[in-house]
């Protein structure tokens, strides 16, 4: 918000310095205002102040000016009066004047040249017909004045007009009889009457009006497709300033436009024009201001635009499509605002950045913008306010003297590559009070600097290896407000008394650092502290100074060494937030509970892996409460009814004793609810009927439980169910109708009782990424109806009674997007069609190409999807579920004939699993192309032949199984294969060479060379199969998912990226 309002603040000046305004003031004339003149002005003021009673403004600095005047003077002398040596009313300034109401009288003024109504507020009426009367106007402007519906056609007549501004705002404040508590209702009433240009269209409108050199209607309705908008403005010749936010206006912006080579400014952000930015805007020379943001734009942007030589701020924001680089700057550059922002820029940072001597924004964050920051960069000495975060920018940041960057208030370079240490004089920058160095990889110790020196009050240093002790002049900047010195390394014994002398501090975070935290004084005080976080801090004890912190709003002592009964003391805090996870600690004894004095602002309660045994009785008194976080406790029995509020979204309860849960209280609506996750406990019986009634309900997650019966019908006709996970049930029959269930993307309810066949309704969920139903008793055929799913990524049908062949229905038959397909242990006959094969699209994709795009499927806010495969033997469950993670189990079916060869095109497979079943012939060598493969069993088939030679390439294959076939000749040897043990090997009489005992006749090949190490990336496993088997028996978990599913939520995402790389590092030393 704050970046925002600075743009549009700079925008609104370059928009003053360059548009033409009518100064309107008092009349200087000699000569006397005419009598008629003055009737229509008095009849005004008549209107108006009939009115005022009602009239709302939008600016405190708002004057009545009609109230002022005064019969007995020259009207010529009133405020806001302008009038000609004839004693005509030439202008008529009543700009933030209050007014509404009937301002017709305006229309016997037929002198007028310039009127300005802007900043009043008409309430959503009609701009008044009778602009046509006012044939010499020049200048009009209405803007912000919350005028409505059509824009009068009179307008259009007024041949002279050089300036128009209509434009508006998207919120009005509406007279007492709009009032509605619904905003959404209030938003709806306004954009039913937004100003709109309709009949008239613009094209009518503006084809008279060729004197017009400004033109505004940010936020009037004009629905105008590029060709027909664009066009009709290209009449307009002497247009030097265009402004249409927000006009629901689409491209392509039609070539006749670039006939108005005269603009200046050129605002259309905030449209719809979803097309490439037209070439011919490098010869617009006077060009200025050019604002595109927020179009849907794709394809280059030209870096000519960028030296346009009088451009002075350019915004091309928001468009995540668009790509481009940037130039090298010439000397002098008049560059004072540079958005680039959420789009797809890419490429180094020019050396010659520093020659935007006038750039006060500088905002390229969130983009692709890769290499070193320039050391000219400290040369950008106009510079207010830089934002390169998001990005891949690497290297050390540059060092900083008191001289550089004299006027940088904001510096924010998070979410980076950047390495190195910190230079201390970063933080005494004498204009610097924002600072985000945040996720990064900086390390070594921080420098003590002079804290007198520093006017910084927001600091974030979190997510980086810095080590070491916290430098004392950290805790001495008494401007300081916010501090984040949280994942780090930093050591050492810290007292919370160090920071006493910050009396502005609001929030403070110095969690999963190895610090030992304590707190010595009772009576300390923070006076503006809202925000404490001191997770993994070593902490024995609730810090005792708590007692005294009223303002204090959210707390985390998560992941510490506290043990006991939370004091009654913290309860009767102002806490809205509040998280004792991992902790030994229980809720106060039950005597002491229930009473008045508890806080009832508490809104999120998190007390997960504590030693909690029952529901406390005080959840009762907590009506705000909209998160409640008890999982991984030892509470048993029944979940009582009464814990259960309206304003509840987040309700976790899983990994706990539950055997049951109590009907809902009829007087308890709990349409709030969008989470639900009540896994692994021992619930029975059947889920609450009023869970039905939850019309939020987003994700329920009831999985491994003791559930039976049917499943409830209304899952299946919930809107916005998203998650549904009832796995490890005892449940007997699937829902039979998802005609609703448009948001769905996934649906699990593998390990129950199922019979019958597969619910067709299935088709109707669009959404559907993962379908999990493996492990139960469905008899049926292969659905290649799920060719109507778009989206569905995961399949799992394993172990059920699945039959038949595997035939396509028609040719170009496709599965777009399936990487998981599970299909093991049923009763599928016949060949495998190789047609069936060249239809799974997401597994022929090169995974080059899918790393580039890598996601996380099923990852919500405060939940992640997961899904168990069959994988080298093992049971796996990959906590996440990544897009480059792609397997094929065909294993324990029917299939016989040979393995066709098209399976050498899924070129992205990383598991594949043909075993048990009756193939026959060789194995093809294609198999030679799968590149990625890390794990391949074909064993228990009766294959023949020799082992191809080609499988030696697949230097990831770690896990591979040929047992139990006909296979004869010598044993390829080199790369992976120098790792195979005999298990690889056994039932084939015919097979010899190492590392079976038995030899062969003919000499034995020269092994292979290892391939080169010189790529690290190529010849690391991406999934670490050995790490994720140690200390598990009976369920293996992927590498990569295992590194992400141990990463507390706290962690940034390079650390992830640290981790994972460690876990091929691995993975790759033990093969």
């Amino acid at each position: 918000m704050g970046l925002t309002c600075k743009y549009n603040s700079l925008l609104f000046l370059i928009f003053l310095a360059f548009a033409s305004k009518y100064s309107h003031g008092r009349s200087s004339s000699s000569h006397q205002c005419l009598n008629d003149q003055a009737a229509s002005l008095l009849q005004l003021q008549k209107d108006v102040l009939s009115r005022n009673s009602s009239t709302v403004t939008f600016d405190d600095n708002s004057s009545m000016k009609v109230a002022k005047w005064d019969n007995e003077t020259d009207c010529c002398s009133w405020d806001g009066v302008t009038c000609d040596h004839s004693g005509y009313v030439v202008g008529l300034n009543l700009s933030y004047s209050s007014l509404a109401g009937d301002i017709d009288a305006i229309f016997n003024l037929h002198h007028l040249q310039h009127l300005n109504l802007a900043g009043n507020n008409f309430q959503l009426t009609p701009i008044p017909s009778g602009f046509e009367r006012l044939s010499n106007l020049t200048h009009l402007n209405l803007s912000f004045s919350c005028f409505s519906d059509q824009v009068p056609a009179g307008i259009s007549s007024l041949v002279r007009l050089e300036s128009l501004d209509l434009s508006t705002v998207f919120f009005c404040e509406l007279p007492p009889t709009f009032n509605d508590p619904d905003y959404n209702r209030i938003f709806a009433i306004e954009e039913k009457h937004r100003l709109r240009l309709e009949k008239p269209n613009l094209e009518s409108f503006v084809r008279n009006l060729s004197a017009l050199t400004e033109l505004n209607l940010d936020y009037v309705d004009l629905s105008a497709q590029g060709s027909s908008w664009s066009r009709a403005l290209s009449v307009l010749p002497n247009l030097k300033f265009l402004s249409l936010s927000n006009c629901k206006l689409s491209g392509p912006i039609h070539t006749s436009f670039q006939n108005l080579k005269s603009l200046n400014t050129l605002k259309l952000n905030s449209n719809n024009l979803s097309s490439e930015v037209p070439h011919f805007l490098v010869n617009f020379r006077d060009l200025r201001v050019l604002n595109l943001a927020s179009n849907q734009l794709y394809g280059n942007f030209s870096p000519n635009v960028f030296l346009l030589p009088r451009l002075e701020a350019i915004d091309v924001s928001r468009n995540p499509s668009l790509s481009g680089k940037l130039p090298e700057f010439p000397l002098k550059s008049s560059l004072k605002l540079v958005s680039l922002y959420e789009t797809s820029f890419r490429g180094k940072l020019p050396d010659s950045i520093g020659n935007l001597e006038s750039v006060t924004n500088l905002l390229l964050y969130t983009c692709n913008f890769s290499g070193l920051i320039p050391p000219s960069f400290a040369n950008l000495t106009s510079a207010t306010e830089v934002d390169m975060s998001y990005n891949s920018i690497e290297g050390s940041i540059p060092s900083f003297r008191s001289s550089s960057l004299p006027k940088l208030q904001d510096l924010r370079l998070s979410f980076n590559r950047l390495t190195g240490s910190i230079d201390p004089h970063i933080f005494t920058l004498p204009s610097l009070k924002v600072l985000y160095l945040n996720d990064n990889r900086l390390s070594g110790e921080l420098g003590e600097f002079s804290s007198s020196s520093s006017v910084l009050e927001k600091v974030y240093l979190n997510g980086n290896n810095l080590s070491g002790g916290i430098p004392t002049s950290m805790s001495e900047i008494t401007s300081l407000t916010y501090l984040s010195l949280a994942s780090n390394r930093f050591t050492g014994y810290m007292k919370l008394e160090a920071f006493k002398h910050l009396s502005n501090l609001t929030s403070l975070d110095l969690s999963f650092n190895s610090l030992n935290i304590k707190n010595d004084d009772p009576n300390l005080m923070f006076p503006s502290l809202d925000e404490l976080k001191l997770s993994r801090c070593n902490l024995t004890e609730f810090p005792t100074f708590l007692k005294n912190q009223e303002q204090l709003r959210t707390l985390n002592l998560s992941n510490n060494e506290i043990q006991g009964h939370v004091p009654d003391w913290l309860w009767t805090s102002y806490l809205n937030e509040l998280d004792l996870s991992d902790n030994e600690v229980d809720f106060p004894k039950e005597s002491s509970q229930v009473n008045t004095t508890f806080s009832l602002s508490l809104g999120i309660l998190a007390m997960r892996s504590c030693s909690v045994f029952k529901f406390p009785k005080f959840l009762q008194l907590l009506d705000g409460l909209w998160y409640l976080d008890l999982s991984g406790n030892k509470i048993k029995g029944q979940v009582p009814n009464w814990i259960w509020k309206s304003t509840l979204q987040y309700v976790i309860l899983s990994h706990n004793n539950l055997e049951s849960m109590e009907e809902f209280l009829p007087n308890v609506s709990l349409t709030s609810l969008t989470t639900l996750d009540l896994r692994s406990n021992l619930l029975q019986g059947s889920l609450p009927t009023g869970i039905c009634n939850m019309s939020s309900l987003s994700i329920l997650d009831a999985s491994q439980n003791n559930l039976s019966g049917l499943i409830p019908e209304c899952l299946g006709l919930m809107s916005n169910l998203t998650v549904l996970n009832l796995q490890g049930n005892k449940y007997r029959q699937i829902p039979t109708e998802f005609a609703l269930a448009s948001s769905l993307k996934s649906l699990n309810i593998n390990n129950n009782l199922l019979e019958g066949k597969l619910p067709r309704s299935l088709e109707n969920c669009k959404m559907l990424e993962v379908l999990d139903l493996g492990k139960n008793m469905i008899t049926d055929v292969f659905p290649f109806w799920l060719e109507k799913l778009p989206n569905l990524r995961v399949l799992v049908l394993r172990n059920n009674n699945l039959h038949g062949q595997i035939q396509l229905p028609r040719r170009n038959f496709s599965l777009p997007k399936l990487g998981i397909i599970d299909l093991s242990s049923n009763q599928f006959t016949g060949d495998l069609p190789g047609e069936f094969l060249s239809s799974l699209d997401e597994m022929l994709m090169n995974n080059e190409i899918k790393s580039a795009n890598l996601k996380t499927i099923g990852q919500y806010e405060y939940y992640q999807d997961s899904v168990t495969i069959m994988s080298k033997g093992y049971e796996m469950v990959l906590v996440r579920i990544l897009t480059i993670f792609v397997s094929l189990d065909l294993s324990n079916n029917r299939f016989h004939g040979k393995i066709p060869s098209e399976i050498g095109n899924l070129k992205s497979l990383v598991v594949l699993n043909l075993s048990r079943n009756g193939f026959d012939g060789r194995i093809p060598p294609s198999l030679g192309d799968l590149v990625e493969l890390e794990s391949l069993d074909l064993s228990t088939n009766k294959l023949s032949g020799v082992i191809p030679q080609q499988l030696t390439s697949l230097t990831f294959l770690s896990f591979f199984n040929v047992s139990n076939n006909n296979l004869t000749g010598l044993i390829p040897k080199g790369y992976q294969f120098n790792t195979y043990t005999n298990d690889s090997y056994l039932g084939n009489a015919g097979l010899c060479g190492e590392p079976l005992s038995r030899s062969c006749s003919q000499p034995t090949g020269s092994a292979l060379q290892p391939p080169s190490q010189g790529d690290d990336s190529r010849n690391e496993s991406l999934f670490d199969w050995r790490f994720a088997g140690s200390g598990y028996a009976s369920g293996i978990v992927a590498g990569l998912a295992l590194g992400y599913a141990f990463l507390p939520d706290f962690q940034y995402h390079e650390g992830r990226l640290q981790l994972k790389k460690k876990i091929r590092r691995r993975g790759r030393s033990s093969t």
